[in-house]
């Protein structure tokens, strides 16, 4: 059991662009949460008429919810697209296990 646990580790850690990847993807998700808040809790910009010049940087951060929102979307479709491929080179992909992880997944 360990050796397996252990292969697996070694697997992920030497996908090093994934992990990068991985996150890009959690920032993105953060930005977007972020940017959520600003916009429930906080005033546009445009209506601010204290500490304009103290606040435009992190509004600039916090303005990049769709931004983020793309970028999310792109990476999960690369990591979706590469499970696909994997099991599709190694002869197990199938319809009905891609269409339950996708759902279990939401």
């Amino acid at each position: 059991m360990s050796l397996a646990i252990s292969q697996k580790a070694a697997r992920f850690s030497d996908q090093w662009t994934s992990v990068h990847f991985d996150l890009l993807r959690g920032l993105a998700a953060i930005f977007v949460l972020i940017g959520h808040w600003r916009n429930l809790f906080f005033l546009d910009f445009s209506e601010l008429t204290v500490h304009r010049a103290l606040l435009f940087v992190p509004y600039i951060l916090t303005g990049a919810g769709h931004q983020s929102v793309i970028l999310f979307f792109v990476l999960s479709g690369y990591f979706i697209g590469g499970t696909v491929f994997r099991a599709i080179e190694q002869d197990r992909w199938e319809w009905s296990g891609y269409l339950l992880r996708r759902f279990v997944r939401l």
